[in-house]
């Protein structure tokens, strides 16, 4: 019969404890991701014409939907690094503010989910591939000078700049 001596099983010992740590570990490095988030504020108005050169191709998507919107200018923009479950309120224009938290989807590798509480409407739930595009959402904010308030966002991976 095949004998294991002391010192192998002290060896052995050691292994299955680091494998198990390992596999312990491993929800938690998953967990400890961060993303940089990028919010830009964009004012449309229906009376300018004016495009903003950093925005040559949002204005074809809004107005899909909101056809007079004809002027486009990127009025601010902000960004931030921020760890799954955390939130933060993103200043936008006049005393408007966006809160954005980030939610890994359950059983899902590289999907996350934003909540997304934009001025003037009720909070969004939105899935994505983690790192993709700005997206934009049109608001129902009207400034002082009646320019509707645009938010677009973009979530990256922070390893990725």
């Amino acid at each position: 019969m095949f004998k294991l001596r002391p010192y192998c099983h002290i060896a052995i010992t050691w292994v299955l404890v680091a494998i198990t740590q390992t596999m312990w570990a491993a929800p938690a490095w998953a967990e400890d991701k961060t993303f940089k988030v990028v919010v830009a504020a964009i004012l449309a108005s229906e009376k300018s014409d004016y495009v903003d050169e950093k925005l040559k191709c949002l204005p074809k998507e809004v107005q899909k939907t909101e056809p007079k919107l004809k002027g486009f200018k990127l009025e601010r923009h902000s960004h931030t690094t921020l760890a799954l479950n955390q939130s933060y309120a993103f200043p936008l224009v006049e005393d408007q503010v966006l809160r954005l938290s980030i939610e890994k989807l359950p059983g899902s590798k590289n999907m996350i989910a934003l909540r997304i509480k934009p001025p003037q409407m009720e909070e969004i739930f939105y899935k994505q591939r983690s790192c993709e595009g700005f997206f934009p959402i049109i608001t129902p904010y009207l400034t002082k000078n009646n320019e509707r308030l645009i938010i677009a966002i973009k979530v990256k991976c922070k390893d990725e700049d």
